[in-house]
């Protein structure tokens, strides 16, 4: 999003949070309330679609490699305790169950390394009580579990592409456009009509309008409504 839309999405934010508080002087006036309905419905949409705009294939990727890290880090960990508890205690099926390097964990596909990371805590969970003599504790199981599980979530998210992103943008930049031309062209003019009756509701109006919408000092007199 470029800088002038943001500043346009600044203004349009402020401006509705204003007109919001003094719903009561105009949410009987049809007209007035239903352009107010459509900026609303284009500012939820806006909301949704830009995270989807600051996110890309990169990022995704990026994120899916970190909770991949955390996995095999605890998993890793319920290894390396286990596998010293088994040579002490001469448990060979243990040591066998546990004979696993990191580049076994990660072999294949995500999915694959998922399954494994998986299967070790039930390897290992039999012995528990021994192994807090080799610094497991409970919450170093839950700590696994709980780090699978958030790799599994986040390998269940559909992929952004660079077509998403770009859709997005090209979406967001639709709505600022046709909901700066609400203001400009509809509700601007409402709130003028109600200047005489509201005046300390129509200056409050413009100062709303001025943030964001126009990069003026704080002791510029305000835009008078219908400037962009």
């Amino acid at each position: 999003m470029v800088e002038r839309d943001l500043k346009k999405l600044t203004m349009i934010r402020v401006a509705t949070a204003y007109l919001d508080e003094y719903k009561t002087l105009w949410s009987s006036k049809k007209p007035f309330a239903t352009k107010m309905a459509r900026v609303v419905a284009n500012t939820a949409e806006i909301d949704g679609l830009i995270p989807l705009s600051l996110q890309g294939t990169e990022g995704s990727t990026q994120q899916k490699q970190q909770y991949k890290e955390a996995m095999l880090a605890s998993t890793l960990y319920l290894i390396a305790a286990g596998s010293s508890y088994a040579v002490d205690a001469n448990n060979a099926e243990l040591a066998a169950q546990l004979n696993v390097s990191r580049s076994d964990l990660t072999k294949g596909t995500h999915q694959a390394c998922l399954g494994r990371c998986q299967n070790i805590p039930l390897y290992v969970q039999p012995y528990a009580d021994k192994l807090t003599d080799y610094g497991v504790e409970p919450d170093h199981f839950t700590a696994q579990s709980e780090a699978c599980l958030a790799f599994a979530e986040v390998l269940t998210k559909p992929a952004i592409t660079r077509m998403d992103k770009q859709n997005a943008n090209d979406r967001l930049k639709k709505l600022i456009a046709e909901t700066t031309a609400l203001f400009v062209n509809h509700i601007d003019n409402f709130v003028k009509m109600m200047a005489a009756a509201q005046p300390a509701f129509y200056d409050g109006y413009k100062n709303a309008r001025v943030i964001g919408g126009n990069a003026k000092a704080s002791n510029d007199p305000p835009a008078e409504p219908g400037t962009p």
